[in-house]
């Protein structure tokens, strides 16, 4: 999903009447132009902010690609007959938002976009709006009615969002075990455990631990796939609200906008970019200052010591250690300084050729007599499901009476469910 703005004048009413964009093709000099040409970028599910007459007037939700059309016959003659149309939602304000609304910080300094350095709005057609700035205006329209035609009631302007099976609380909740994920303002939450009906994390920026009904995750989860946004300000979802919100904001394309603070999803790189720009402005070299584990160099030398090459505890091949990894059995985030120290046990050599990632992400763990199992999750499917075949049913070779309690810790905490 991506924003954009078109500037309609005098042919709003009928685009909005008709539900539809269109431009020329080549003005009358026989020249392309650029707002024109952005018709083909535009993809559905795109929202479109449309101004007219000094106001935002509406709102749409793409419905296609542009085609090749000649010009609509309900729309005024506009240079050549020969163009292009797009087909989207409208829904029209109720009562239009004037230009003088909108932050004149917003209508600065946005180059490529539809107002010029002094804030104006330029004469083209339709602009690229970058997703900050979209979600700044979208944020605008919370809360204000709107209509799909003239003469219909007043309706909310929507947009589901599609989460796919894996991205269920339970699942995500798993997923992350162990691992510091940020919540907005610099929190940290870690996740403890997940229970039958909640989780316990701890909030270090807090220094509290909770417990969190995984219910109550899950109801953030489709609040975001019913209305397209969730509201994480104050205490939203009680003393779990850090933790919800920095379970939401690991989806692809979370966002944190507006005031209160919301999460919603946008297919658009939060870095402003569009997914096919493939230039970084940023600093290529920083500075950090990082904790790192202390015994991961004492752990790889017992696992590996001198021998050039070593067996995946999971796939049972022959690989040179460079392509091995010291893989905790327990997530080390989770373990007491007593278990990280025990070297023998708390980890074992996989590959990189997908059994690590296999394990530690919870599509395979290790049951008792050390047989490999795998996940039987319905969305798990194709080369996947057929890779995790292969290996269920073998023995893990890292498996004895010591490592025994890890490797169930693993098989209860992450291995992920059949069923979510």
């Amino acid at each position: 999903m991506r924003y954009w703005w078109v500037n309609q004048g005098d042919s709003y009413k009928e685009e909005a009447v008709a539900q539809i964009l269109w431009a020329p093709i080549l003005n009358k000099r026989g020249g392309r132009q650029s707002h024109w040409e952005t018709m083909l970028e535009v993809r559905p599910e795109d929202v479109i902010f449309h101004f007219a007459d000094n106001h935002m007037r509406a709102v749409s939700l793409v419905d296609t690609r542009a085609v090749p059309s000649g010009r609509p016959p309900d729309l005024s003659a506009r240079w050549t007959n020969d163009g292009r149309l797009i087909r989207s939602a409208y829904r029209m304000l109720e009562t239009p938002i004037p230009l003088s609304d909108f932050a004149e910080d917003d209508r600065k300094a946005r180059p490529g976009g539809p107002f010029d350095k002094n804030g104006n709005v330029k004469q083209g057609y339709l602009y690229y709006v970058e997703p900050d700035l979209g979600g700044r205006f979208e944020s605008m329209l919370v809360g204000r009615q709107f209509r799909d035609s003239a003469d219909a009631s007043p309706v909310r302007l929507t947009r589901a969002v599609k989460l796919p099976a894996e991205h269920s609380a339970r699942h995500l909740l798993r997923k992350y075990l162990g691992v510091s994920l940020k919540a907005p303002g610099g929190i940290s939450c870690v996740i403890r455990s997940v229970g039958e009906s909640a989780v316990m994390a701890t909030i270090s920026g807090l220094a509290l631990d909770v417990d969190v009904e995984i219910a109550v995750v899950q109801g953030a989860l489709d609040q975001l796939a019913q209305s397209g946004q969730v509201s994480i300000g104050g205490q939203a979802f009680g003393d779990g609200s850090p933790l919800v919100a920095a379970v939401l904001l690991t989806l692809p394309g979370a966002l944190v906008e507006g005031v209160p603070p919301a999460i919603r999803i946008s297919a658009v790189a939060p870095s402003g970019r569009s997914a096919g720009d493939s230039s970084f402005d940023g600093d290529l070299s920083r500075i950090r200052s990082v904790y790192t584990r202390g015994e991961q160099r004492s752990l790889r030398r017992r696992m590996f010591g001198a021998p050039s090459s070593a067996r995946c505890a999971i796939c049972g091949e022959k690989f040179p250690v460079g392509l091995l990894v010291a893989a905790h059995i327990k997530r080390r985030a989770a373990c007491t300084d007593l278990e990280r120290r025990a070297l023998d046990r708390i980890a074992m050599p996989a590959c990189v050729f997908g059994c690590d990632a296999l394990f530690e992400l919870g599509y395979l763990a290790v049951a008792d007599d050390g047989i490999i199992v795998r996940t039987q999750a319905s969305f798990v499917t194709g080369i996947l499901s057929d890779r995790l075949n292969d290996l269920s049913g073998k023995v893990c070779i890292a498996y004895s009476t010591a490592s025994a309690p890890f490797f169930e810790w693993h098989l209860e905490n992450v291995l992920i469910p059949a069923v979510d």
